[in-house]
């Protein structure tokens, strides 16, 4: 899917550093997060990306994908790992890059996802099952201006 993108503007302050992951200080429990949704009404499918950094422990990020299919099962994927060089944001299956600061992001994940029924994801934990592979790729644009805070 692809739509035009308006000239966006954004804080004075924010650099294109800030749009990457950040490097902890010193502050205690520290984390950072990154989070994707999309949902396509024509197809009747969606997908939601999170990614998370452990607080208290920022080397390690915990991976989280679901995929919504339209005949009711889901593709669901969960993992932890360490951040793999990369430039943009790479932790097992997931690698994030971001094209413009701010406007577009490429993500991709290649991996594996257990399949399952709503009614098996609704009944509560998981247990470890068979997965089958997964390959997305998508183009993200940037439909409004980073939340600034009120500073401009």
């Amino acid at each position: 899917m692809t739509a035009s993108t308006p000239h966006l503007t954004r804080a004075s302050w924010l650099t294109d550093a800030d749009e990457l992951p950040h490097i902890a200080g010193e502050v205690e429990n520290w984390s950072e997060n990154y989070l994707t949704y999309v949902w396509s009404p024509a197809n009747q499918a969606g997908i939601y990306f999170h990614l998370c950094r452990h607080p208290g422990e920022p080397a390690r990020w915990d991976e989280i994908m679901f995929v919504a299919l339209p005949d009711g099962r889901w593709l669901v994927s969960k993992s932890v790992s360490p951040q793999r060089e990369w430039p943009g944001v790479s932790v097992n299956g997931v690698e994030w890059t971001c094209d413009v600061p701010y406007q577009t992001w490429t993500k991709r994940f290649r991996g594996g996802a257990q399949l399952v029924s709503r009614e098996q994801l609704a009944s509560g934990p998981l247990p470890d099952g068979q997965q089958v592979a997964v390959d997305i790729e998508l183009t993200c644009e940037a439909c409004c201006h980073p939340y600034d805070c009120g500073s401009e």
